[in-house]
Formats: C-alpha cells, structure tokens, sequence
C-alpha cells in the first residue's frame, strides 16, 4: 500500500512539474527570426543572423561613410549612393554635389551621433541617423537628422533614398521596432577618423 501511494506521489509530482514547464513555455512570447526559425526568450535577444545583418550596417556608416568623407574622392563617396536613387536626388546631382563640396573640403569626418535601426532584413533596412560633417577647420561643417533607406546588393549596402527629419525630434526608438537602440560610440574612433 504504501509503495502504490509513493508512486502515485511522484507520478503526480513529475505532472505537476512537466505541467508547469508547458505553461511557463507557451505562456512567454515567440519570436521569429530572420531564417523564419522559432526561438523561445524572456528578453529576447538577437539572433546571430540578426546581430551580423545590424553589424553589416552599423559598419556601413562608421567606416564606410566616413571612410569615403574621410578620402574626399568623388567616385568613392558616389558608390555609396544606389545607381537608381532618385530620392531626394539623383545620381547626377549626387555627383555635382560631391565635386563641390570635395573641392572646398578635400577631407572630412562624419561622425554618427545617434543610429537607429528601425527595419532590417537581408536586402533591406530603414535606419534613422543623427550625423555631423565635420571638415578641417570648421568651415563646411554641417549636421543633420535623416531617415536613409538601404538596400544590400553585390555584396554591399546602398542609400536607396533619403529624407531629411527634424533634428528636434524625440530619437528614442519606436516601441514597434526590436532593433531601434542607440549605440554607444561614434565614427571619430574609427581608424578612418584617427587618420589610419
């Protein structure tokens, strides 16, 4: 008698535990992440497909952008721009303020305030960048506050578009968005801005 009764407690107990699992489990929130897998978190975090996409563009304007600032040649700063843009301007236009403003400023650094990621997907991202355009001397210098659309081809990201946002505007991230944070650095420690 007492050895069915001790069974019957530890069969009760392990249902018990196995119920409160299921319940823990199906009562905390999936995600889905770029590989359309499921993952089960509390908090959660990036996945590694996630976390290389959001560096890809984090470098693109830490490195890139400023490396191309940085070298003050035309061609260099018009390949970061896709060759269809159109928006706010074209290729053309892109070209002739280049050629201007490199001709003034031969060599500059832009510095990210504060980067945004709001969309992100393979061939795609909406980010919201705070910047400074910093030249030697000061003269030229400018800043701004922009929402760039990016899209990855051969290899590379691209401004597709762009527009130009009140720089008053709250930059917390949109509660919509699991990727807006604000970084914590800025491009003058890259080894572009330090001249390297």
């Amino acid at each position: 008698m007492k050895i069915k009764l001790r069974l019957r407690g530890k069969g009760l107990g392990y249902g018990f535990l196995l119920g409160a699992v299921s319940l823990a489990f199906f009562s905390c929130s999936f995600m889905t992440d770029l590989t359309h897998e499921f993952s089960f978190s509390f908090s959660k975090p990036m996945t590694p497909t996630q976390f290389a996409l959001q560096q890809q563009i984090e470098n693109f304007y830490y490195e890139e952008v400023d490396s191309a600032f940085f070298s003050g040649n035309v061609e260099v700063f018009c390949d970061l721009y896709s060759p269809g843009i159109v928006k706010p301007m074209d290729s053309n236009q892109i070209h002739a303020w280049a050629q201007k403003f490199f001709k003034e400023h031969p060599s500059a650094h832009f510095v990210v305030k504060n980067l945004f990621i709001d969309e992100m997907s393979y061939v795609r991202a909406v980010v919201r960048v705070k910047y400074q355009v910093v030249t030697a001397g000061g003269e030229g210098s400018f800043s701004g506050y922009e929402r760039d659309v990016l899209t990855h081809q051969k290899n590379a990201w691209f401004i597709s578009s762009w527009e130009k946002l009140n720089p008053e505007t709250n930059l917390s991230g949109s509660s919509s968005s699991s990727y807006a944070m604000p970084l914590p650095f800025d491009s003058a420690e890259t080894p572009a801005a330090r001249g390297q």
